[in-house]
């Protein structure tokens, strides 16, 4: 956990696989209380077999949250979530459009409770629309934002992103939107509902490309753009010893560097050569086919041309620059040893007093672990509880 930015912030986080966890691990990870709300006896579905260690996944985006039990289709368990909705500070929920209505914790029962509320209701698609009420994955999302037509091999087929670029930037959504939404309430006592749509921030991504389409009229196509593999100085190229390396030497200064690297003041002029196959970009191939990736590795490192390795996963931490940022973390669990990555944001107090040193990591809760603490903060003493719990509620 980085410094307590959201210390005192009580987050209800009634989501769960991907998106939603991973936005409320965030605000955990900046000293948010976030307590998971899941169902009896189910939990989360990242969770896995709830009687066994929790998935890898359910751990690492879970950690430092609390969990409760609540069952809302059950008779009496809306009225005790709009009670903790009253202590709460944020609602995020990631429900089809109009089902936390039906359960009876939409957001204007939510407000009704607490006016101050933060309602953040995370969806593939958005509340409105045509897709509204249909299911999604992140596949599908990218696909309609046009995020996979300008992503294709050089057979034409589309590619899969190497991680989920839809459901994961829906979360970054979320977060800055909740974030925002909390200073105006600090500011003004009043609370906001938050539709954010996986869809629309996938959009987003795109708004160098999109943005010359939207002036001009003119598409544009994979491979058939600067920063899409159209030239020869933005591209990757196979090495010798079937690896392959990253050139990113977009700029004229950059182009000059690899040029004298590799002792071919000839191409200078070549920087924006069609990668086609053919040409100057077949002899660059050739060129980059005679060393291996780490040869290759030195030579861009000496001479500051954006030349990289294009590492595999299990490469990674091996890397000395992400060794030097520290992404990993490691803690104990009741199950044993777990690693996760770090809040990807370095907090310096002041200048020249370094960094601040990381708060202990609570490991993932177990499903329902501060059940009765934290409806006891609402007064639901034990013979209450035992019978929440004969009714199934919780």
């Amino acid at each position: 956990m980085m410094s307590a930015f959201l210390q005192g912030v009580r987050i209800l986080d009634l989501t769960r696989l991907l998106p939603g966890p991973f936005a409320t691990h965030w605000l955990a990870e900046m000293g948010a209380d976030v307590i998971k709300v899941e169902q009896p006896g189910v939990g989360d579905y990242a969770r896995g077999d709830i009687h066994k260690p929790p998935s890898p996944m359910f751990e690492a985006i879970n950690r430092n949250k609390k969990s409760i039990t609540l069952d809302l289709k059950k008779p009496g368990a809306a009225d005790l979530f709009l009670q903790l909705v009253r202590r709460a500070d944020v609602v995020m929920e990631s429900y089809r459009p109009g089902v936390a209505d039906e359960l009876g914790v939409g957001y204007a029962a939510c407000h009704k409770a607490n006016p101050r509320i933060v309602y953040a209701s995370v969806t593939g698609w958005g509340q409105n629309g045509p897709y509204a009420q249909m299911a999604g994955h992140d596949i599908n999302y990218l696909s309609i934002a046009g995020m996979m037509g300008l992503s294709r091999g050089k057979g034409g087929e589309p590619v899969l992103a190497g991680t989920q670029i839809a459901d994961l930037n829906g979360a970054v959504e979320a977060v800055i939107g909740v974030l925002g939404a909390l200073l105006r309430q600090q500011r003004t006592g009043e609370g906001a509902y938050l539709d954010v749509a996986m869809l629309d921030g996938a959009i987003t991504w795109e708004t160098a490309l999109l943005s010359d389409y939207l002036a001009t009229g003119k598409p544009v196509r994979a491979q058939q753009h600067a920063l899409l593999g159209q030239f020869c100085c933005y591209n990757f190229y196979p090495t010798q010893d079937g690896k392959w390396v990253s050139l990113g030497a977009l700029e004229p200064k950059f182009w000059a560097a690899f040029c004298a690297a590799v002792d071919k003041p000839q191409w200078r002029s070549q920087a924006f050569a069609p990668a086609d196959g053919t040409g100057f970009h077949a002899e660059l191939t050739g060129l980059f086919r005679s060393k291996t990736q780490a040869e290759w590795s030195e030579l861009g490192q000496r001479a500051d041309c954006c030349l990289f390795p294009v590492l595999e996963m299990e490469e990674l931490f091996d890397n000395p620059q992400v060794a030097a940022r520290e992404m990993v973390v490691r803690y104990s669990t009741p199950h044993g040893e777990a690693a996760g990555l770090r809040f990807p944001v370095v907090v310096q107090d002041a200048p020249g007093e370094g960094t601040t040193a990381p708060a202990p990591v609570r490991p993932a809760p177990g499903l329902g672990a501060d059940t009765d603490a934290i409806l006891a903060e609402i007064g639901v003493d034990a013979a209450q509880l035992e019978q929440l719990r004969g009714q199934g509620v919780i």
